[in-house]
């Protein structure tokens, strides 16, 4: 650990710069790999058609949350609609030829790019990414106008189902009303003397008449606004408002970006770490005391001290801090050897011999 954090002061910039210029790489690759082209429209949705099947949240739904939802159902429940979408659109020239299932790759490619966004009360975002920014307008352009087609096929197909339903009702609210009417004349005949403001079962059979007269009234008025100019009219659900444009310029995520900023940092770090490592393993020079106890495995009686004035293997000042330098006795400690009488007489002869010098 001594020798790698010796390592890195040497060599600060070989741990600074892979972790600043690794993660910009990164980013350049991924905005320029993973970048794709968004297109948008806006529609305006006026009303909830009356051929719209609400369910029970019906009475709370705005015109944008209905189309929202409708548009979605078909994107993700119906992959014929996709494919419909797709070969109105250079999409299919963009897989090679013999490309196994291509209809199921080109809408799963149309599934994972759209997104519809109900934009207030009436307002529907549509948006959808691609790598080639011409089929990302025509996608757009394309899903719009197969929706328009579907839902107004369904909805003739809805509206019918209720023309029919309602002319129906009519007939049967036109026989009970004939049978009431049968009954009261009946009822009335077999009584000759009936006072009609008094008699109660003279009353319940002219009320029956009465509902089912109303009930005739209502289903008349239901045909009426079925088979209307308006009824026609609202069958397309929405006016187009913002066309699709062909987009000049790639996007990437926001998510994207960030996760090649720290996946980039976390590489760069890694790379820094390991050449500081690489480098503290090929460094067999000797820095310290310990490295030196390290690679000879004698003990070390002293170290020569650090003197001011010493920068390396140069000799830094004047020539008078030179000269003050050279008269600067220099204590050293001599180890003492074992306290034995020979010892005592060899370190007796080695003092006098020293003192002697």
């Amino acid at each position: 650990m001594r020798r790698f954090v010796a390592a890195f002061f040497r060599h600060p910039f070989v741990l600074i710069l892979p972790a600043i210029l690794v993660p910009l790489i990164v980013v350049f690759v991924v905005r320029s790999f993973a970048s794709s082209y968004q297109s948008a429209a806006t529609v305006y949705v006026p009303q909830v058609p009356a051929t719209a099947n609400l369910g029970s949240a019906g009475a709370f739904t705005t015109p944008a949350q209905w189309l929202q939802s409708d548009m979605t159902q078909y994107i993700l429940s119906e992959p014929s609609f996709l494919t419909r979408v797709a070969n109105e659109t250079d999409m299919p020239k963009t897989y090679a030829k013999g490309t196994p299932d291509v209809d199921g790759l080109m809408s799963a490619r149309i599934t994972a790019g759209i997104k519809v966004t109900a934009n207030g009360r009436n307002f529907v975002l549509i948006q959808y990414s691609d790598s080639d920014p011409h089929i990302a307008a025509q996608v757009i352009k394309a899903l719009l106008q197969e929706y328009i087609t579907e839902s107004l096929q369904n909805a003739q197909a809805t509206l019918g189902d209720r023309i029919a339903a309602a002319n129906q009702a009519i007939q049967d609210d036109s026989d009970a009303l004939a049978s009431d009417s049968a009954k009261k004349n009946d009822y009335v005949q077999s009584h000759p003397n009936l006072d009609l403001s008094n008699d109660a079962v003279y009353a319940q059979l002219n009320l029956q008449y009465q509902n089912d007269l109303l009930q005739l009234q209502a289903d008349q008025q239901r045909l009426q606004a079925l088979t209307g100019k308006d009824a026609q009219t609202n069958l397309v659900p929405f006016n187009i408002t913002d066309e699709p444009t062909v987009p000049t310029t790639p996007v990437v995520k926001s998510k994207t970006t960030i996760t090649a900023i720290i996946g980039g940092v976390a590489l760069g770090l890694g790379i820094s770490l390991g050449l500081i490592g690489l480098l503290a393993m090929t460094d067999r020079r000797v820095h310290s005391r310990d490295d030196l106890m390290d690679a000879m495995p004698i003990a070390i009686l002293e170290v020569i001290p650090r003197l001011r004035g010493l920068e390396g293997e140069s000799i830094v000042g004047s020539e008078e801090t030179l000269t003050e330098l050279a008269q600067v006795p220099v204590l050293a400690t001599l180890p003492r050897f074992a306290e034995t009488s020979g010892g005592q007489q060899n370190e007796q002869s080695f003092t006098s011999s020293m003192e002697d010098e």
